[in-house]
């Protein structure tokens, strides 16, 4: 087992459990304002109120949670991974980024669905489903860097994690 993927998984099961309170108002549930991080040189914003809960350095990811939703990111050199081939797109390292986690995802027994794929601005959306959790992805790629953010809550309908990751990924490009 991918000590990295377990990792990663832990925390986002760990920050899932301890972010179930109900939220009375889900409408622009994260406003306009933004939680602001700095990873690998470059300032993030993200959208909402966040609080920084800890980072898992193998995998660069970073973890925040707020009342009810658990979110996280990396931003990573397409070079660092093992599937990179630079006479592909960038898109196509996106889809290879993809393919290399639902697989990995899928052999560890959870339930993998892909949700959307834009080409033009080189991002997949995507779940995994099991063990009594759920996870919404987007993973996306810009100047040859991953881009990597996912949301976890128990009080967001899809349509609202899946704008909340397109807003991430636009202002974070």
């Amino acid at each position: 087992m991918n000590l990295k993927h377990t990792i990663t998984f832990s925390l986002c099961l760990l920050i899932l459990g301890c972010s179930t309170l109900n939220k009375s108002s889900k409408d622009s549930w994260f406003g306009k304002e933004y939680t602001k991080a700095k990873l690998n040189k470059k300032v993030f914003k993200i959208p909402g109120n966040w609080v920084y809960v800890g980072a898992d350095d193998e995998s660069g990811q970073h973890f925040f949670e707020n009342r009810t939703e658990a979110t996280g990111f990396s931003y990573n050199s397409m070079k660092d991974y093992e599937f990179y081939d630079k006479s592909r797109s960038w898109f196509e390292q996106v889809e290879a980024y993809y393919e290399w986690e639902a697989d990995y995802w899928r052999n560890q027994g959870l339930k993998v669905e892909e949700l959307t794929r834009d080409k033009r601005d080189r991002y997949i959306i995507w779940k995994t489903e099991g063990e009594g959790t759920e996870n919404m992805f987007l993973y996306g790629g810009s100047w040859e860097k991953f881009i990597s953010v996912f949301i976890a809550s128990s009080a967001l309908s899809d349509e609202e994690k899946i704008q909340y990751l397109k807003r991430f990924y636009k202002v974070n490009q």
